[in-house]
């Protein structure tokens, strides 16, 4: 047994949803499979139950259950950073059963770190949700007052700024990268390490979600340069990292994908249903609520949202030393 498999199998741990449609109707005939759904749908999410992830995903569920007159089981399967949810998706009989909210860092990270079990080719976008917003959050001790302070320091000397999720920085490398300034990845184990890391003066920057930093904004511990991708709805006048003259941005969309062989007919409806969770208003109040950005894209949108993104993650894992040889 490989030590990805043996990692796989200690780390599962799953939690079941049953959400029934009503009063299970026949699906419309479709082309290739009249018959569908005839049995559960299984909805995949690679985070543990509770969090915002998981409850979007549980939204979705409800109206695919909606839609099709099936049943739909969420199963949380958490392990491998993400990785043992989206194997498991991407494994599965490609019949129409199987579908997972999208762990990101297994398509754009682990790749260059490890050997992953599927490839983009293995997957079929299904559609997006929403984003997260960011900040770029320094102690609030420190001397910059804007983000163009601290891109003029950046000219001078190198600096440090701290997250869990590497996707998190994009737009610091790509305002270095038109600007001259220099930057370098302390990656952590947790967004509250973080924090902690840039509070106590260790790293510069903080650069991660509006949820994780706004208790420490608003304690005042922390302050903001600049946000992205878009202004806080909760915090409307720090500009964007745009809005102050660099062309970064960090999109991390959240979104659903299934096995890439999955009948066209059936992806269809996949999709129209998640369209339709994301401009559902208890989903909308529910992102808003939580301080996320509802953002409804079509598969091929979802995709191209992601995979843009893949040149740019590459060079900062090689820039980090993360980046296997």
């Amino acid at each position: 047994m490989t030590t990805w498999e043996e990692s796989r199998m200690s780390a599962i741990t799953r939690r079941s949803l049953v959400i029934a449609g009503g009063t299970v109707l026949a699906a419309p005939a479709l082309a290739q499979n009249a018959d569908w759904p005839s049995k559960e749908i299984r909805l995949i999410v690679s985070v543990a139950p509770g969090g915002g992830a998981d409850l979007v995903a549980r939204q979705v569920a409800r109206v695919i259950a909606q839609d099709t007159g099936g049943t739909v089981v969420v199963r949380n399967i958490v392990g491998g950073s993400g990785l043992t949810g989206m194997a498991e998706m991407a494994s599965s009989p490609p019949d129409g059963y199987t579908l997972s909210l999208v762990n990101i860092g297994s398509l754009l990270v682990l790749p260059h770190i490890m050997q992953v079990p599927f490839s983009w080719d293995d997957l079929a976008f299904l559609g997006g949700i929403s984003q997260n917003y960011y900040g770029v959050a320094v102690a609030a001790n420190s001397p910059w007052q804007t983000f163009g302070d601290m891109i003029a320091t950046g000219k001078t000397r190198r600096i440090t700024y701290a997250c869990a999720t590497i996707m998190n920085g994009v737009a610091l490398v790509q305002a270095g990268n038109q600007s001259g300034a220099r930057f370098r990845l302390v990656n952590t184990q947790t967004d509250a390490e973080a924090i902690t890391q840039t509070v106590g003066g260790f790293v510069d920057i903080a650069m991660t979600s509006s949820t994780v930093l706004l208790p420490m904004l608003q304690s005042q511990r922390l302050k903001l340069l600049a946000v992205t991708p878009a202004r806080w709805p909760n915090m409307p006048d720090i500009p964007t990292v745009k809005e102050a003259g660099y062309n970064g941005e960090t999109v991390v969309p959240l979104g659903f994908a299934c096995p890439a062989g999955v009948p066209a007919p059936i992806r269809a409806r996949f999709e129209a249903a998640i369209l339709k969770a994301a401009r559902d208003p208890a989903t909308v109040e529910m992102l808003t609520r939580t301080i996320n950005m509802p953002k409804p894209m079509t598969g091929a949108e979802f995709r191209h949202a992601l995979f843009s993104q893949a040149p740019t993650i590459e060079a900062m894992l090689a820039e980090a030393g993360m980046k296997r040889r």
